[in-house]
């Protein structure tokens, strides 16, 4: 925001974001009908930064708006920079009436003047700040608003619905009789090789040596292979299964643990 009073001289500067030197920007002044009242070009200082001064001679609150061209003709703007606008405050300047040390509880203007100077010396100040700020903030009094009504907000409510809450869980029985049944009754018949052994053993052969024909070792050889085969199905049949009830035994695990401290509570 810019500060000053009727006519007086009012300083409008205007920052390039890239820092190019080479645009021609310009500052349109506004009153509170909108009115144009002025168009203010202004001139390159150094890295970017251009500045120019005007004057308004009325009280009153106006809005510079900064608008970047490339060219000297102010036709083309800069696809870099943002519009911008800025509020003026035009005010004059309070100053008390001075009385005469005659009059009833009369301060003279010798002693108010330190006052007085203090005082314009502290706007000058303040006016410097606000120049400063507003070329590092990217706030635009003419648009942007600030929300400040926040109402404070109680999150008991939710809880407390949150707390009234029943999750029901239903209760899964699982016979495991009924498993270990069906397993049983799929395992596999063990192979009697007895009446082979003793079917070897009563072989007589006419050397002290023996020698077990060929069809009989291979004969071996195959229900060897089959008996091996059908214990290999037989021990991945028991691995599904178990592989099958071991979620329903962990929830029943769970479903154990979750009733016993149901009951304790």
């Amino acid at each position: 925001m810019i500060l000053g009073q009727p006519g007086e001289t009012l300083h409008l500067s205007w920052q390039s974001k890239l820092g190019e030197t080479t645009l021609y920007p310009q500052a349109k002044i506004y009153d509170n009908a909108e009115t144009l009242l002025a168009t203010v070009n202004l001139t390159h200082r150094q890295d970017g930064l251009y500045t120019s001064t005007t004057s308004i001679g009325d009280e009153g609150v106006y809005t510079a708006q900064y608008i970047a061209y490339t060219d000297s003709g102010h036709t083309a703007q800069s696809g870099v920079d943002e519009i911008i606008s800025e509020t003026i405050s035009i005010q004059r300047s309070w100053r008390p009436t001075i009385l005469n040390t005659n009059d009833l509880g009369g301060i003279s203007e010798k002693e108010l003047d330190p006052l007085v100077k203090g005082m314009t010396l502290l706007a000058e100040e303040m006016a410097k700040i606000k120049k400063e700020l507003d070329k590092k903030s990217e706030f635009n009094p003419s648009s942007d608003k600030v929300k400040t009504d926040f109402q404070p907000t109680s999150l008991r409510p939710i809880l407390e619905k949150m707390d009234n809450i029943k999750i029901k869980v239903p209760q899964v029985n699982i016979d495991s009789s009924k498993i270990i049944k069906a397993i049983e009754k799929n395992k596999p018949k063990e192979t009697d090789l007895t009446p082979v052994i003793s079917a070897i053993k009563n072989q007589k052969f006419p050397i002290p040596k023996v020698i077990i024909p060929n069809t009989t070792e291979k004969m071996l050889e195959v229900m060897h292979r089959e008996s091996v085969k059908r214990d290999i199905v037989v021990r991945g049949l028991i691995n599904k299964l178990m592989i099958m009830i071991k979620p329903f035994l962990k929830i029943n695990n769970i479903l154990e643990r979750f009733n016993g401290k149901k009951n304790t509570d």
